[in-house]
């Protein structure tokens, strides 16, 4: 086989191995929608709850949500350039916003509703920001 050949075969195979890659990579959108999905019942449970009771179940759903997530994420195959930066700042900044709702909320704003649905949001949008960049990516 000539040099010319196997140029073009090894440039076949890393076009095949790149578009698996693009494609094997869209399990990250389903990871990111869950989680924010996620924060729906979590910040909420935090504000609204009454004491321990609130705190426990949105610490509960949380440690499931995280465990399960953390299974999923274990299992999948590709993970694309720039994953760990990306993945990174998207805990930090949820990290920061689910803080500063455990602080506020079982505090200063225990029971608030306008703060829950404030809290939520905020613990949510890094993840549909996320998924929204990824999706946008992908097409």
């Amino acid at each position: 086989m000539s040099e010319h050949a196997n140029a073009v075969t090894a440039l076949r195979r890393a076009e095949k191995l790149e578009s698996a890659s693009w494609r094997g990579s869209n399990w990250y959108v389903r990871f990111l929608l869950l989680y924010g999905a996620a924060q729906l019942v979590m910040a909420p449970a935090l504000v609204l709850g009454q004491g321990l009771v609130g705190t426990a179940s949105a610490v509960g759903v949380n440690t499931v949500v995280i465990a399960a997530l953390s299974v999923y994420m274990a299992r999948q195959r590709t993970l694309r350039r720039g994953f760990g930066v990306l993945h990174g700042a998207v805990v930090g900044s949820w990290g920061a916003a689910f803080g500063l709702t455990a602080g506020l909320g079982t505090t200063v704003f225990r029971g608030s509703p306008s703060f829950a649905v404030v809290a939520t949001l905020a613990c949510a949008l890094p993840f549909a920001v996320a998924a929204w960049f990824e999706i946008r990516r992908l097409a």
